[in-house]
């Protein structure tokens, strides 16, 4: 919810309510002009509205704001704070070979994200879309996860169960590689198994863990989403991330 100038008379509050009632499964709040005091009130106000519906709110930008009310989550840009860790999915080349972004967006990847990454998590086909060579042994996935460590100067998780090694995933970091083998699931709900993925590993570092702890983990969540899948619509439906809200992967370090 932003930019006032199309209330034309009505309240943001009344607003909301309107979005939920229309289905918005999140509401995030962003203002650029109130002062702390206002928004802090306007925040909290729509919070509550939010979690009377089962509705979670996240602030805009705002983190001094976000943690004085509790919100349920924060949207930083690059410039609002120095990440603590960064994992890039690359997104560039689906499972199925259909290439997802443009030559320029690769480009920018390659030049500006990859090198301020941890971690990059790239599926097979973006696997060889870097290397540019095919990738169809484990001895492959080696050699070009190592020189994708090398070109990027960062960890890479090069991902096989595309096409090879069933759910077996390679991480390649300060020069040594280990093997992370995982289960594979027979479903057709597997939508967004790598965003979730790098995503989870994220949350793990965020959370405490080491490298290898935080991809382990991740990799035994997607393993849990995809036997509790979602079936939903027609063709390649979702994974279940609400499986185990409240379990082991809500965690952090002891």
């Amino acid at each position: 919810m932003t930019d006032r100038r199309w209330l034309d008379g009505r309240s943001l509050l009344g607003d909301v309510s309107a979005a939920i009632n229309g289905g918005a499964s999140f509401i995030q709040l962003r203002e650029k002009t109130l002062e702390h005091d206002d928004f802090y009130r306007e925040a909290v106000e729509i919070q509550a509205l939010c979690h009377s519906r089962r509705v979670p709110f996240l602030v805009n930008d705002n983190v001094e704001i976000a943690l004085e009310m509790n919100a349920d989550g924060v949207h930083v840009g690059q410039d609002d704070m120095e990440a603590g860790h960064v994992v890039t999915d690359p997104v560039m080349v689906s499972t199925s070979g259909s290439k997802l972004i443009s030559d320029d967006a690769i480009s920018v990847l390659k030049a500006e994200l990859f090198g301020l990454s941890e971690l990059i998590t790239p599926n097979l086909p973006e696997g060889e879309a870097l290397v540019e060579r095919p990738i169809q042994t484990p001895d492959d996935m080696i050699a070009a996860a190592k020189e994708i460590s090398e070109t990027y100067h960062t960890a890479v998780l090069l991902k096989g169960g595309h096409h090879l090694n069933d759910a077996n995933d390679l991480l390649l970091a300060g020069g040594d590689y280990r093997w992370f083998e995982g289960e594979r699931i027979d479903t057709n709900n597997t939508h967004g198994t790598g965003c979730t993925l790098s995503s989870a590993i994220a949350a793990n570092l965020a959370k405490g863990f080491d490298l290898g702890q935080s991809i382990e983990c991740a990799k035994d969540f997607i393993t849990g989403e995809l036997g509790y899948g979602l079936d939903l619509g027609a063709g390649s439906g979702p994974m279940n991330h609400a499986f185990d809200l409240r379990g082991r992967f809500a965690e952090g370090m002891n």
